[in-house]
Order: C-alpha cells, then sequence, then structure tokens
C-alpha cells in the first residue's frame, strides 16, 4: 500500500510539471515580446531573410548573434528555428495573422479579411478583450460573458448571468432582461411574470395550474393533491381535497372527519348511523370489512378484525345459527 501510494504521489507530482512546462511552452510560442530568437546570424540580412521587422542582436567584433524584433514587434514563433515579426493588433486593426489578434483579445480572436475581430460566439468587452457570450442563467466566469441585446451586460453572480436590476427577469429567450410583473398586473409573456415563481401569463401574472394564491397575494403555493401533503395555508389543502385544512403544516381534516378519496367525509363509529359507505371507513383498505348496512356502520359477515371491532363472537353466532338451521333442516326431512 506504501509502495503503491509513492507511484500515485509521483503520478500526480509529474501531470502537476507537466502541465506547468506545457503552459509555459504554450506561453512562448505565443509571445516572446523582446526575446531573442534560435537563429544565428552575422548582419542584419541573416534574420530579414526570416522575418521583416528583425536585426540582429549582439554581434559585435565578429562575434555570432541572434535574431531579435525591433522595438514594437512581437516574436511569434512557429518553431526554435523560425519566427515571425509582428505587431500586436486590437479589435478592428489590420492584421497578418491569427496570433497577431489574440495577443491582445485573446485566443477567441481572428484575422478576418485582414481585420481583428472576435470569433463566431465571442463578443468584445469595455477592456478591449474577446469574451465568450452566455445566455442568462446559464454558466458564467465573468460579467464579460453575460453578453445582452443592444450589446449590454448583466452581471455574474455566484458563477449564474443575471440581471442588472432587481425587477428585471430574462426575456423568453434568455438573451435580454425585460421589467417583471406582479401577481394581478397585465402581462404579455410568461417570462414578465417569472419575477414570482410558479407563475404564467393568462392576460394577467396569475398562479400556473396545481399552485394557489397566498394569502397575501405575493407568493404561489403548491396545492396538495392527498392528504399529509405539506403546506403552509388553507387553500393549498381545500384546493383539491375538499373539506380539508392546514394543521400543524400538513394537509388533514377537521376533527370528526377523516379524509375518504378527495374529500373529508363524516367519521361514523361501528354501529353508528351512516348515510354512505366512506363514512364507516377511516381507510379505504378496510371497505372489504366495513359497509353501511340499513343506515349502520356494520362489520361485514364473516370478517374478523378486532382493530375495527369486527371480533370473532358475531363469526361464532352466525356460525352457531347457520349449524341450528341445518339441524332442524335434516330432522324436517327425516320426519317425512
Amino acid at each position: 500500500m506504501r509502495a503503491f501510494n509513492k507511484h500515485l504521489l509521483f503520478a500526480i507530482l509529474c501531470v502537476f510539471i507537466t502541465s506547468v512546462v506545457c503552459q509555459q511552452e504554450t506561453d512562448f510560442s505565443l509571445r516572446q515580446s523582446n526575446l531573442i530568437s534560435y537563429s544565428k546570424c552575422r548582419v542584419d540580412k541573416d534574420c530579414l531573410n526570416i522575418s521583416n521587422n528583425s536585426f540582429c542582436f549582439d554581434n559585435d567584433a565578429e562575434k555570432i548573434g541572434r535574431c531579435k524584433c525591433r522595438d514594437g514587434f512581437d516574436m511569434i514563433s512557429r518553431d526554435k528555428s523560425h519566427f515571425d515579426c509582428l505587431a500586436a493588433a486590437g479589435y478592428g486593426q489590420p492584421c497578418e495573422k491569427n496570433m497577431q489578434c489574440q495577443l491582445i483579445l485573446t485566443e477567441i480572436a481572428e484575422c478576418h479579411l485582414g481585420i481583428c475581430q472576435c470569433k463566431e460566439g465571442a463578443h468584445l468587452y469595455k477592456d478591449g478583450r474577446c469574451y465568450l457570450g452566455v445566455l442568462l442563467d446559464d454558466f458564467c466566469q465573468s460579467d464579460a460573458n453575460c453578453w445582452l441585446q443592444g450589446d449590454k451586460f448583466g452581471n455574474c453572480v455566484f458563477g449564474r448571468c443575471t440581471c442588472k436590476f432587481d425587477k428585471e427577469v430574462p426575456n423568453e429567450d434568455k438573451t435580454d432582461c425585460i421589467t417583471g410583473k406582479k401577481l394581478g398586473e397585465l402581462c404579455n409573456s410568461d417570462a414578465e411574470c417569472s419575477i414570482t415563481y410558479n407563475t404564467q401569463c393568462r392576460v394577467k401574472c396569475q398562479c400556473a395550474p396545481d399552485f394557489v394564491l397566498s394569502r397575501d397575494q405575493t407568493r404561489c403555493l403548491r396545492a396538495a393533491t392527498q392528504f399529509t401533503d405539506i403546506c403552509e395555508e388553507n387553500d393549498q389543502c381545500s384546493a383539491f381535497l375538499e373539506g380539508s385544512i392546514c394543521a400543524n403544516e400538513t394537509c388533514t381534516c377537521e376533527k370528526g372527519y377523516h379524509g375518504y378519496g378527495n374529500r373529508c367525509v363524516k367519521t361514523v363509529a361501528l354501529k353508528g348511523s351512516c348515510a354512505s359507505l366512506d363514512e364507516c371507513i377511516l381507510d379505504e383498505r378496510d371497505s372489504n370489512a366495513l359497509g353501511c348496512v340499513d343506515g349502520t356502520c356494520e362489520c361485514l359477515k364473516g370478517v374478523v378484525n378486532e382493530t375495527l371491532g369486527c371480533n370473532r363472537g358475531e363469526l361464532i353466532t352466525f356460525s352457531y345459527s347457520v349449524a341450528v338451521c341445518s339441524v332442524m333442516l335434516h330432522r324436517f326431512f327425516n320426519f317425512l
């Protein structure tokens, strides 16, 4: 295990060193301002044959010198022996190669038809550099990514693009910020209503289906669809569960009533007067054990369930009656 850990540590260290070296080589190949090339020279002409705007440096007293770019130009290496001396170019400035633009505008710039510009999907920010654009609510690294219609910018907050002002919300395609509308205000799109969660535009901003308006009319709360659902207000329960209330943050029925299906019904005890089966049954699983018989909650014949109050005595009484009847019938037929 200890040997494995050493190998793992060594591998991680190698990856780290390699990444650093690669980054340094990338930076070296991108821009070497005022650096000396690997190309040897004796006179300036030796360098000009490789790239314009270069000269032979440190070639005094017949020493062999190295090619270097003139002031105002940057050395862009193609390899260790070949290079170009080109002036860095900003947005809209003349260029010959993409690298000239990328020195200032970042790697998502290009030289298009001799002019520096940002690549497709990227845009110019106020700092003079190119940035990739993302939609509102998408991931971002800085405000510069949050490019909106009309060359406006949103804010990058906790890694997501948002509108600058609290009263603004993203439009339908999330390319711009529009003024949000409150519940009850006239609207043209669902996006305008999204300043309040769980809403939609139906001429006015209203709660979406399966949601109800809160008492203070500032929120849309999810409506309960079954008893024991979590709630804050009574309307959440009564919207789909007839007669129910919100008690202790749970949808339930008032005292003396119980839930059956999607409504609250009066609770009738065993042997009590009833108008329908659901008054006798506190749990739908007991529908085969209890019934409303001739206006009275009764145990069904043959049912034994002490929890419901259907005990074996009733079953014994029923069985005894059947037995007595059988004996009497047997004697009657023998008599004949």
